[in-house]
C-alpha cells in the first residue's frame, strides 16, 4: 500500500483545518452548504448545496505575490459533471490566501492552461494546471450572488 509522503499528510491535516474554519464563512455567502469532504477527503469539489459548488483552496502565499492562482484541470471536468445534473448551478473557486479570502466563478473564458505545481513532497507533482490571472479574480466581500449563471462553452 503506497504511504502518503510526511509532507502531505501535513498538507491534507492543515486542508481539512483551513475547510473547518472557511465553512462559516462560505455560508455567510452560499447559504447552508455541506462539505463534501466529509464523505470522501479527496472530493473534487468541496463544498456544494442546490445552488452553488465550491472549491476551496488555502494558499500560503499573499494575493498577487504571484500572476495566477491555479488548481487541477479534474476540479473543472467535475464541475462540468454537476452542472450537467443541474443546469442552474453555479461554480465558485476560493482562494483563502495570506491576505484575504477570494474568489473566482467559473468562466470558460478566463482560464488557461500552464505548467505549475511543486517538488517538494517526495514526487513530482508539477502537471498542466487551471490558471485565472488575476485581473479575474475578486475579494470574497465583493461577492454579489444575483441571477446570473456561469459562463461555460461546452459540456
Amino acid at each position: 500500500m503506497y504511504k502518503l509522503h510526511p509532507i502531505k499528510q501535513k498538507n491534507l491535516r492543515e486542508g481539512k483545518r483551513a475547510e473547518l474554519k472557511i465553512h462559516s464563512l462560505l455560508e455567510k455567502y452560499f447559504g447552508k452548504i455541506k462539505n463534501n469532504n466529509d464523505k470522501n477527503i479527496f472530493s473534487h469539489i468541496d463544498f456544494k448545496n442546490e445552488k452553488y459548488a465550491v472549491e476551496y483552496k488555502r494558499r500560503y502565499i499573499d494575493y498577487g505575490q504571484y500572476d495566477t492562482l491555479f488548481f487541477e484541470y479534474v476540479k473543472v471536468k467535475e464541475a462540468h459533471k454537476l452542472m450537467k445534473e443541474n443546469p442552474k448551478l453555479r461554480v465558485f473557486f476560493i482562494w483563502e490566501c495570506n491576505n484575504g479570502v477570494y474568489y473566482w466563478e467559473l468562466n470558460e473564458k478566463e482560464y488557461f492552461m500552464r505548467l505549475n505545481g511543486r517538488t517538494d513532497r517526495g514526487k513530482d507533482e508539477r502537471r498542466q494546471l487551471v490558471n485565472i490571472k488575476l485581473k479575474y479574480i475578486n475579494n470574497i466581500n465583493n461577492l454579489t450572488l444575483e441571477n446570473k449563471p456561469t459562463v461555460i462553452t461546452t459540456l
